[in-house]
């Protein structure tokens, strides 16, 4: 089997400057960043993760999927019937 290959050195990524008075905004800014740079270099995993950890401070992903397509509501909104439910599914 022949070696794999290296990657060519991946160009150097200059990030935002941080330690602001914001410390959400700047770590907003650094995802937003490191997701370019991933895309720039195909390291699509690394992009793909630092895109969820922004989408979710967004507020972009409600709830929890689950098997069947459906959305789990959050607790407190459920009501006692659908809590018995998902009680039993769990258990």
């Amino acid at each position: 089997m022949p070696p794999k290959k290296t990657p060519p050195p991946s160009s150097p990524v200059t990030l935002p400057v941080t330690g602001t008075q914001n410390p959400r905004q700047d770590i907003l800014d650094l995802l937003r960043a490191l997701t370019h740079h991933a895309l720039e270099q195909g390291q699509f995993a690394i992009a793909l993760k630092a895109l969820e950890l922004w989408g979710k401070e967004m507020g972009l992903f409600c709830g929890r999927a689950v098997p069947g397509g459906s959305t789990l509501k959050p607790l407190a909104q459920m009501s006692d019937e659908e809590l018995d439910t998902l009680l039993s599914e769990l258990t």
